[in-house]
């Protein structure tokens, strides 16, 4: 990933766009780097994976709540959040429930002036994902906020175990009134 499209989108340019917040989910953490990240930035993080185990970089962090739970069966109850991360999660839930019902939830717990943040595999990918979005299909299912940034890109990088790809990617930004 090139430096200025890694200074633009993440946990790093979405924090200093709101100083002010206090609590961040990070749904689909994978090893934590985003929630590691936020907490040590002093928020109170609640990050949830379907892993048994925290990963090893959260993993007793005061200002980390972990919950194991797959996201089609997880639901926010009557939490609420200054700042939302879906960052490469995204394509493997069921489209009609992440588009339908996911989304459209969260709306509903971001805090007024909240931020949301999602990255997933665009059409264009060549990895086995059940799931490839375009922004404008995220766009409308986070009906009520203001779409600060949306676009697709392309980038190389390592994948899960390592090995160089390039990949396709579908990013959306938005801001609760």
């Amino acid at each position: 990933m090139s430096q200025s499209l890694a200074e633009s989108i993440g946990p790093v340019p979405i924090l200093r766009m709101y100083p002010a917040a206090k609590t961040f989910l990070d749904l689909g953490c994978g090893p934590g780097s985003a929630s590691r990240y936020a907490a040590f930035h002093g928020l109170n993080v609640l990050a949830v994976d379907r892993l048994r185990v925290a990963p090893e970089r959260i993993r007793g962090l005061p200002k980390v709540r972990y919950l194991q739970k797959d996201l089609h069966s997880w639901s926010p109850g009557e939490e609420t959040w200054d700042i939302m991360v879906l960052l490469n999660v995204l394509q493997f839930l069921d489209r009609d429930y992440a588009l339908e019902t996911l989304l459209p939830k969260l709306v509903g717990c971001l805090n007024p002036g909240g931020l949301i943040e999602i990255q997933t595999f665009a059409p264009g990918e060549t990895l086995d994902t059940p799931s490839k979005y375009v922004p404008h299909e995220i766009v409308r299912s986070l009906k009520g906020l203001a779409i600060l940034g949306q676009r697709m890109f392309e980038h190389d990088g390592p994948d899960m175990q390592g090995a160089r790809r390039h990949f396709h990617l579908t990013w959306v930004r938005a801001r609760k009134a």
